[in-house]
């Protein structure tokens, strides 16, 4: 009777450690003038007991900075423009702010995550593939669910097009923000130009 009801308290442990509640999660790139993204995201989360927040505690020490360890206690947590994009990891560190409640993941991309899509003597028309979204991609729709905001910020002299991207992205200045949206094609294009005249005209030369 006794080993019986270790084994449930046992059960009961174990399963709590994966009780925990994804509130929000936010997603941060961060392009260079190569197309190369730095990528933060953050997972806040809910405890619902103290008991759940110490379980935490040890998973932050016994985990570290091993991805597949984390994915295999949280399987919410993996870095989704990795693997499902067909991308490797240059590096990554994973970090716990127990005040905020958020759990980071913060890594780096081989390859470049823009590619240039029109290279002239006046500006670079750069894209970044729809196949990037390849972990939100669920019979050839891409899906960005309610509590996921995705915000890429552009290169300091890139210019969001926004005109040629969905009505549910947000395009301001040199950053994009998604949330919530069902689409069939993200076309996210933005122009970096080079030293020219003052009368060149970035949206004119996307249609050129």
């Amino acid at each position: 009777m006794r080993a019986a009801l270790i084994l449930v308290f046992l059960a009961i442990l174990a399963g709590s450690a994966a009780a925990l509640q994804l509130n929000t999660h936010y997603i941060e790139m961060n392009l260079d003038s190569e197309g190369k993204a730095q990528i933060i995201e953050k997972y806040e989360l809910t405890f619902f007991s103290n008991l759940e927040l110490e379980q935490f505690r040890g998973k932050v020490s016994e985990n570290s900075s091993s991805i597949d360890a984390w994915k295999v206690d949280y399987p919410f947590f993996y870095p989704r423009f990795a693997d499902a994009a067909g991308n490797k990891l240059d590096a990554s560190f994973v970090t716990f702010d127990e005040e905020q409640r958020t759990l980071t993941l913060e890594y780096f991309i081989e390859k470049p995550f823009a590619v240039i899509q029109k290279d002239e003597p006046r500006a670079t028309l750069w894209t970044i593939p729809d196949s990037q979204f390849g972990a939100y991609i669920t019979q050839s729709l891409i899906i960005i669910p309610q509590n996921t905001i995705i915000r890429i910020n552009l290169p300091s002299n890139g210019k969001a097009l926004p005109n040629d991207i969905p009505a549910e992205q947000a395009a301001q200045g040199n950053s994009i923000t998604i949330s919530g949206i069902t689409t069939n094609n993200m076309n996210i294009k933005y122009v970096i130009q080079k030293p020219l005249s003052p009368s060149f005209n970035s949206f004119q030369f996307v249609r050129d």
